[in-house]
């Protein structure tokens, strides 16, 4: 059981390859330095033996091993319990939409393929570290492009997801959607809309139910993904990584560059 008495104040970096885990701590140790922030480092066989009471996040490295493959999926499930809620992000050489929907699935807050820039990456898991999710541009792309052929075995939300959300959302479904993007709470939502908290309930499970979503994460993403679809469709120009952060575009209009995760009230 977590020590609440316990300062969460270091990242915890798991990957069963040495290697692979110095490297790991060099790409973050300016970011976290900056933070006062401690890194950790162990394989998967020292999760049982380590203390992780004053750990704020962790990233599992898997290199070229897929999220399926029944060791991930015990590493995993050892730091879920072990780190009650706290943030897991995947680190991945795998860049396929496939393990970005198996991250989503396994829990994780975040699934960093290790072909992004390192700029990118220590905002994606300053985000992260702040209560928000990061799952790449690219991998969603991958997912539109793919979704509507596969449906739940290779997108993972559904054949019923729409192509765009603005013409099946009613316009107080579209302002609950852009704050629920945001992260925010049911209760927030209802005093930035000047709404009743049960209202606005309603409103998620309508968008929920509109966008083919099981849970507000999946609504997030599936926003994403049907702006980019949009954007794709109007050959907007090719997306460059070091622009997007999260699957959102950087725009003049000062759009925001990820999305967070919030409880439901």
């Amino acid at each position: 059981m977590q020590n609440v008495n316990v300062r969460q104040t270091k990242i915890l970096i798991v990957d069963a390859m040495e290697l692979r885990r110095a490297g790991l701590v060099s790409m973050i140790a300016s970011w976290a330095a900056s933070m006062d922030v401690e890194t950790v480092s162990i394989a998967p066989a020292e999760l049982r033996v380590h203390p992780l009471d004053d750990i704020s996040l962790a990233l599992y490295g898997v290199g070229g091993t897929s999220l399926l493959h029944s060791s991930v999926q015990e590493c995993l499930a050892e730091l879920r319990d072990a780190l009650e809620g706290r943030p897991i992000v995947i680190v991945s050489d795998l860049d396929t939409a496939r393990e970005a929907v198996c991250a989503v699935r396994s829990g994780a807050q975040g699934f960093i393929p290790t072909s992004l820039n390192c700029t990118v990456v220590q905002q994606a898991l300053q985000f992260i570290r702040g209560g928000g999710t990061y799952f790449p541009p690219v991998a969603l792309l991958k997912l539109s492009e793919s979704g509507s052929r596969s449906g739940e075995r290779d997108g993972g939300y559904g054949a019923d997801a729409p192509d765009g959300v603005a013409a099946d959302l009613t316009q107080r479904q579209r302002d609950v959607l852009a704050l629920l993007q945001l992260g925010q709470s049911n209760k927030l939502i209802a005093r930035e809309l000047d709404m009743q908290e049960s209202t606005v309930k309603v409103h998620v499970r309508q968008i929920m139910r509109k966008l083919g979503a099981a849970n507000r994460t999946q609504v997030a993403l599936l926003a994403v993904k049907a702006q980019e679809q949009k954007l794709a469709g109007e050959k907007l120009g090719a997306f460059d990584d070091s622009h997007l952060i999260g699957g959102t575009s950087f725009m003049s209009s000062g759009a925001d560059l990820f999305h967070r995760h919030a409880p439901s009230s």
